[in-house]
């Protein structure tokens, strides 16, 4: 989840999921995807301290993507995004 392909729009990553779901991914292996075991794929630092950090966070349960909505916190590179 998450191409960065450029085939795409970027930002689908919380939809990707979902698709991944919807084809019968276990949820929190569909949102790894996307998230920490993408990370470790490609060889990044967990979330600990010193480590660039992107992350998202959600008013409702990202494992179910339908639900989730926008995200409510969003932080590039440790700096919080301002929508």
């Amino acid at each position: 989840a998450g191409t960065d392909a450029g085939m795409v729009a970027h930002g689908l990553v919380l939809e990707e999921v979902g698709r991944l779901i919807s084809a019968g991914i276990d949820a929190e292996v569909a949102l790894g995807a996307g998230s920490w075991t993408a990370r470790r794929w490609l060889g990044l630092p967990r979330l600990e301290e010193g480590a660039p950090a992107d992350i998202v966070a959600f008013a409702h349960d990202p494992r179910v993507p339908h639900k989730a909505g926008r995200p409510v916190v969003r932080l590039l590179d440790g700096r919080l995004v301002e929508d």
